[in-house]
């Protein structure tokens, strides 16, 4: 479903969210590609800086760190939205939902 399809649809009163299980190191391409598919999603990250030393030379770096380790939330908005479309990405473990 392209993501004017979705925006066409009937929204939902409230949307629906989950928790997206992420597949090692791949929190930020995932939550990259749920946005430009037009899912809403929360990915909660700390950049930290860090420095290492090359030779003689300190090299200072920033990195992202998630707060939830190989996790993110993502919202269904709309009466056609497919979670079936979130567990087909490649960086998608799964999908954790109630029993």
């Amino acid at each position: 479903m392209t993501v004017s399809e979705r925006h066409r649809a009937k929204p939902l009163p409230s949307p629906r969210w989950y928790l997206i299980h992420i597949k090692p190191q791949q929190e930020a391409q995932a939550d990259t590609k749920l946005q430009r598919l037009g899912y809403m999603t929360f990915y909660a990250f700390d950049r930290i800086r860090r420095r290492r030393k090359r030779g003689n030379t300190h090299i200072v770096e920033w990195i992202e760190r998630p707060y939830f380790s190989r996790y993110l939330f993502a919202a269904l908005r709309f009466e056609n939205d497919s979670i079936q479309e979130i567990e087909e990405l490649d960086e998608v473990s799964c999908v954790v939902r109630r029993k």
